[in-house]
């Protein structure tokens, strides 16, 4: 079976975060919401409206797992540690200069 577009959950805006010790909560880096989706022997990369980017972002973005949904925010940093653009990216990934470090 190919894997699929999962239409993702979308967070809500609040002016205070739950204060309850069953919330967790996250810095916002303000990158790119994307879904990794994989079975087995194909792997597919979409942005949160469902739109393909496999062929934007070749190959770095195998997740470590033979079969998984990932979604959540893809963030580049340079090699200064600073955040860096959509149109960087994306020459560095076709560069083959890309880097990846998953945080799960």
């Amino acid at each position: 079976m190919r894997p699929v577009f999962v239409r993702p959950c979308v967070p809500a805006e609040v002016a205070r975060p739950p204060q309850d010790e069953d919330w967790i909560h996250e810095s916002k880096f303000d990158g790119y919401r994307f879904q990794i989706v994989r079975n087995h022997r194909e792997v597919r990369l979409f942005s949160k409206s469902g739109a393909e980017y496999g062929a934007r972002l070749p190959g770095w973005w195998r997740p470590p797992a033979r079969a998984a949904v990932l979604d959540g925010e893809l963030v580049f940093f340079d090699a200064k540690a600073r955040r860096t653009s959509a149109s960087s990216m994306t020459k560095c990934a076709r560069a083959g200069r890309m880097e990846r470090n998953w945080s799960l």
